[in-house]
This record gives C-alpha cells, sequence and structure tokens, in this order.
C-alpha cells in the first residue's frame, strides 16, 4: 500500500511540473480574437483615452476588490497587489499587471502572476484545464478583464 501511494504521488508531483511550463516553450501567437492554447495577455479595445481608460480600469480592479502594488500615471501602467480565490481546499491568488498603449486605438493589455501561497509564483496563462492554479486564475482574470466595457477583445501568446 505504502509503494502504492508513493507511486501516485511521484505520477502526480510529475504531472505538476509538467503542467506549469512556462508559456516560452511555444511560439508566439496573435493577437487574435480567438483564445489560443497558452495565451498569457488579453488585450482589450477600448474607445477612451489612454488616460481614461488607465483610470477606469483601475477603478474596474477595484471594484473587483484589487489593491495595487505600484500604479505609474505617466506610463499609464500598473501592478495590482495578489488577491486571493477558491476556498480553503482549493485556493489560488494572483496579481495584474496592467499597460496601455494607444497608437490609432487605446488599447488595455492585461497579464498575470499566480502564488500558489508556498512563494511558488506562475505566470497565468491560458491552460483550458480548470483543475490547476493556472487555468483557475487564468480563467478569473479573463473573466474580471473581459467584464469591463470593450470594442473587442484580443488575446496573445509571447
Amino acid at each position: 500500500m505504502y509503494s502504492l501511494v508513493k507511486s501516485v504521488t511521484v505520477v502526480l508531483f510529475i504531472s505538476l511540473i509538467s503542467s506549469c511550463a512556462t508559456t516560452s516553450e511555444m511560439s508566439s501567437a496573435g493577437p487574435s480574437k480567438e483564445m489560443m492554447g497558452k495565451a498569457d495577455k488579453i488585450l482589450l479595445v477600448v474607445n477612451e483615452t489612454p488616460e481614461k481608460a488607465y483610470k477606469e480600469f483601475a477603478q474596474h480592479l477595484s471594484d473587483h476588490n484589487f489593491g495595487f502594488e505600484n500604479t505609474d500615471d505617466n506610463l499609464l501602467t500598473l501592478k495590482t497587489d495578489l488577491q486571493d480565490y477558491g476556498n480553503a481546499a482549493s485556493s489560488y491568488a494572483f496579481s495584474m499587471n496592467v499597460s496601455i498603449r494607444s497608437d490609432s486605438t487605446t488599447m488595455i493589455i492585461v497579464s498575470g502572476n499566480g502564488n500558489m501561497g508556498i512563494g511558488t509564483d506562475y505566470e497565468i496563462y491560458n491552460t483550458n484545464n480548470l483543475f490547476n492554479n493556472i487555468g483557475k486564475s487564468w480563467d478569473k482574470m479573463n473573466e474580471i478583464v473581459s467584464s469591463y466595457p470593450h470594442q473587442e477583445i484580443l488575446y496573445k501568446r509571447n
């Protein structure tokens, strides 16, 4: 029985390690309207000035209980504090990195970083798997970001 438990533990550990592979193992893709595997950025095209988009999106994140680790009104960038989700049996936490860019249109660019609560940070990306913290974090981040009023949503993989 002990060897069976040990074997299962090893298999689960290897599965966890392989699912935590970085997005750098795949080539870049996007921006695309279709969410590709391992997408790691969400891009919102908005009909606002960059300054207004920055202030309003920061308020949107605040309305979703995010605090801010740092903000830069000149560069139009911000990083949120970690926000906890889930329950005691399956908790996860993540923060968002946001930048506002404008050429002919204003775009809000969002990526995220998660934390497993044991000092292990990870990049958030689309895993198509809601049974791991990376996938849960991506889906929650996408839910929050996409609920902000926008003209178009795009996804990108670096």
